[in-house]
């Protein structure tokens, strides 16, 4: 019974999937010519693998999804859940983009992210020109990877 009264509980991270699958899935159908994706950066390693990553240049503390639109503008989103706290890497990270007068916003809700994506749509030209990839529509890529 003591060993069971001092086990911490894991936090349950199926909420921020899922949230961030809303969250992509949206982004997708919305804004269909960005290009949208989420960025591995989590999870349990052990110390060769996780020394690996750093020489390969994973950076503690980055966003979970990338979205690069027009231009080759870079946007980046951190999910959440309302009661998920910023790690000081993350902090980090965010201000690095901010000095670097790149979007981040930090969003605990599809409500929140699409809020987010229609004020950098209007301030920083999220979408695609009509032109999309410069292709004509039958040599466009396969979309099939999203």
């Amino acid at each position: 019974a003591l060993a069971s009264k001092n086990k911490r509980k894991r936090p349950y991270r199926g909420d921020e999937a899922s949230l961030q699958r809303s969250i992509l899935k949206y982004i997708r159908l919305q804004y269909p010519e960005a290009l949208a994706l989420h960025i591995a950066n989590e999870g349990k390693r052990t110390g060769r693998a996780g020394a690996n990553l750093k020489r390969l240049g994973m950076l503690p503390g980055v966003v979970d999804i990338l979205i690069v639109g027009e231009g080759g503008r870079a946007f980046f989103m951190e999910v959440k859940t309302p009661t998920g706290k910023l790690s000081q890497a993350q902090k980090e990270f965010y201000d690095a983009c901010l000095f670097r007068n790149i979007p981040a916003s930090v969003v605990t809700s599809l409500a929140e992210a699409e809020c987010i994506l229609r004020l950098w749509d209007g301030s920083h030209g999220l979408r695609f020109s009509k032109r999309g990839y410069d292709l004509p529509p039958k040599k466009r890529p396969h979309r099939n990877w999203e």
